[in-house]
């Protein structure tokens, strides 16, 4: 049913992530999310590999393009941590496919690597605005800010 529902009527969004397993058996869980009309998440595919690796990565997508039926040309969006082998599986597998990256992890990231950071919460804004104008102004202050602390 969520596979049908995605197709026929949601954003031509998805969300891909790999998440290891630590129990007895151990492997990697990789999912295939989409948001429903009232922005909940509905699981779109499923699998257990042994790992997460390009090979896996692509198996699942090229699974995932034949269990939807989705036609070459129409329009898709992927968004990902970046994880390993993903993206490269992305572009063989739905090589028209826009690719975007959760802000999340690329801010955690950030935080991880620039410990003495400033910037609070502005990143955020600047990545949740809707148009370009709004953008350059987010943008802008954080580059202020970061001038000021030089």
């Amino acid at each position: 049913m969520c596979k049908t529902g995605f197709v026929n009527g949601c954003r031509p969004l998805i969300g891909i992530d790999g998440c290891h397993l630590t129990g007895q058996f151990g492997g990697v869980l990789l999912s295939a999310t989409a948001l429903d009309e009232n922005s909940c998440i509905i699981p779109i595919a499923l699998c257990i590999c042994e790992s997460e690796t390009s090979e896996s990565w692509t198996w699942f997508l090229r699974l995932l393009r034949e269990s939807l039926g989705w036609e070459e040309g129409r329009p898709i969006c992927f968004m990902s941590d970046r994880q390993k082998g993903g993206l490269a599986a992305l572009n063989k597998e739905w090589p028209e496919a826009s690719t975007r990256f959760c802000f999340r992890h690329i801010f955690s990231n950030y935080i991880a690597t620039f410990k003495n950071h400033k910037i609070n919460g502005r990143p955020w804004h600047a990545a949740r605005v809707a148009n370009h104008a709004c953008f350059n102004e987010a943008m802008a202050s954080i580059r202020s800010e970061n001038a000021k602390d030089a």
